[in-house]
């Protein structure tokens, strides 16, 4: 009987400790854990963004092919559509119409660290009573040295 309750104790004692040791371990993870939020306030990268659609959207306006240009990154090659396919067919556009609008609503940029994307619908309009022209856009967006560039997901085949 004596033998029983040494048992019990010891099993007692044994069971406490280690559950006091894994409650402490537990509560050190969420405490740690809690100061590592991965979630960075990202509304500067966002703004910054915004600001890079802006600025092709008014290059299409005023039909400055360099501004367009610069929106991109100058090594854009993406399955085999390279800056200068881009540059050209928006040139050949620029020569054919009087005046071009790029239309498209404010989607939120999907960002991760040092790279985004935005998914939306794209409408060029043009003074000249030509049909609008549509395009749902992927836009592969990356950051380099501080400022955001188009990396992707352009449409080429506008003049056909």
């Amino acid at each position: 009987m004596a033998t029983d309750f040494f048992k019990a104790s010891v099993i007692s004692l044994f069971s406490t400790f280690f559950l006091k040791k894994a409650l402490f371990f537990y509560l050190l993870s969420v405490l740690v854990l809690s100061g590592c939020d991965t979630r960075k306030d990202r509304s500067v990268d966002i703004a910054l963004i915004y600001e890079m659609l802006e600025k092709r959207k008014q290059a299409v306006a005023q039909k400055d092919i360099q501004s367009y240009q610069g929106v991109f990154l100058p090594d854009y090659n993406e399955h085999g559509i390279s800056i200068n396919d881009i540059v050209g067919e928006m040139q050949q556009l620029f020569s054919a119409h009087e005046s071009i609008s790029l239309v498209y609503p404010r989607t939120r940029p999907d960002v991760k660290m040092n790279s985004a994307r935005v998914i939306h619908t794209v409408v060029y309009k043009f003074s000249d009573q030509q049909p609008t022209i549509s395009i749902k856009e992927t836009l592969l967006i990356r950051k380099v040295s501080g400022n955001w560039y188009v990396s992707g997901g352009m449409k080429t085949g506008l003049l056909q």
